[in-house]
């Protein structure tokens, strides 16, 4: 689903295959002082799923800036299909997508209670297709948050597979630095979490390092897998 190109509440879909985003690289931009940073939105029927789009490429010379974003307590946006967290990169109702080499530096959020994301893949539809591939590789990524509640999640892969050959990739990412410092918060920090049902799940050579928090009941937790 889609939001209309004149009503952005209303949701609207492709009814065919031609409707979808297919291939598209996103290079070596410098996005800055934003709600979202990068969203990508496919179709809620599971034919007509985006496939093959790439984000950041495959070296830091094609890798994407994206800075000051977030920073507001409120939802953000009256788009229907985003959610209420704060996200620099959202995938949704994406195949074989590829969001790499990426720098993710968010601004000071403060005071809400929203969750806060820098990579999200998340899907309303189920991925139909052997072999799909999701990617999310050598990304550097730092948060600030002050909301009291809420959890901060470096990377977070949901979706729905119909094939044990599907594959999501989350390797040789760093969470640099992250701060949870909002005065008798109870927020939560999350590394790299799980969710999907895809049939291999590779995690490896990721960092988590400098991470600091004032949270007064909020958990602390690197990596989980629920999925």
């Amino acid at each position: 689903a889609r939001p209309s190109a004149t009503v952005v509440a209303t949701l609207e879909t492709t009814t065919t295959i031609n409707g979808g985003n297919f291939g598209n690289k996103i290079y070596t931009n410098n996005i800055n002082n934003i709600d979202y940073g990068i969203l990508l939105v496919g179709a809620s029927v599971s034919a007509y799923l985006d496939n093959g789009n790439d984000i950041g490429g495959a070296s830091a010379a094609t890798g994407n800036s994206i800075s000051n974003w977030g920073g507001n307590s409120t939802a953000l946006s009256t788009f229907n299909i985003t959610t209420s967290d704060n996200i620099a990169i959202f995938v949704h109702n994406q195949v074989n997508e590829n969001v790499s080499y990426n720098s993710i530096n968010s601004a000071a959020i403060t005071g809400g209670f929203l969750n806060i994301d820098g990579i999200l893949k998340s899907s309303t539809a189920t991925a139909t297709g052997a072999s799909l591939i999701s990617t999310f590789n050598n990304n550097t990524i730092t948060i600030s948050s002050s909301n009291l509640n809420g959890t901060m999640i470096g990377i977070y892969a949901g979706g729905s597979f119909t094939s044990s050959t599907s594959t999501i990739n989350i390797n040789n990412n760093t969470l640099l630095n992250c701060v949870l410092n909002g005065v008798g918060t109870s927020s939560s920090f999350l590394g790299f979490y799980h969710t999907s049902n895809c049939g291999t799940w590779n995690i490896t050579s990721n960092i988590i390092r400098g991470t600091s928090t004032s949270s007064t009941t909020g958990q602390f937790t690197g990596i989980s897998n629920t999925g």
